[in-house]
């Protein structure tokens, strides 16, 4: 239902889990560029690496979750973000100059269940309170 043009209820959840599907995919996009991309596409910034990378897909497991509701497609979509990872950490063997580590593909996966898990208990205690 709308109200002065805005949409409430379900319709505003649904539209919310919408854009965060398209910013998962935004997030995507970009941590491939940069994680294929020669070693200037990547940012510096003066945090370690490993930091970065966990921000990366922490913010890319967390968009995951937001984008999905219910339990099994969350599931399946951090299991293919996961999937993901580490085919991008495969894919720096064939860059010049890149190289695929175990420990960062660990980061990778960690950071994205991490992420995700954040969202889903944040939505788990926010309806636990409103019951």
């Amino acid at each position: 239902m709308r109200h002065s043009g805005i949409p409430t209820g379900s319709a505003l959840v649904a539209g919310m889990a919408q854009i965060a599907r398209w910013i998962a995919l935004a997030l995507a996009v970009a941590i491939a560029a940069v994680t294929l991309g020669p070693i200037s596409f990547r940012p510096m910034t003066t945090a370690p690496a490993d930091i970065e990378r966990a921000i990366a897909f922490a913010l890319f497991g967390g968009a995951i979750a937001l984008g999905h509701f219910r339990n099994r497609d969350l599931i399946i979509g951090v299991l293919l973000a996961v999937v993901f990872a580490a085919l991008l950490e495969a894919g720096q063997n064939f860059v010049p100059g890149r190289h695929g580590q175990m420990h960062d593909f660990l980061i990778k996966a960690l950071a994205i269940i991490l992420g995700a898990a954040t969202v889903w208990i944040s939505r788990r205690m926010r309806d636990y309170s409103r019951s």
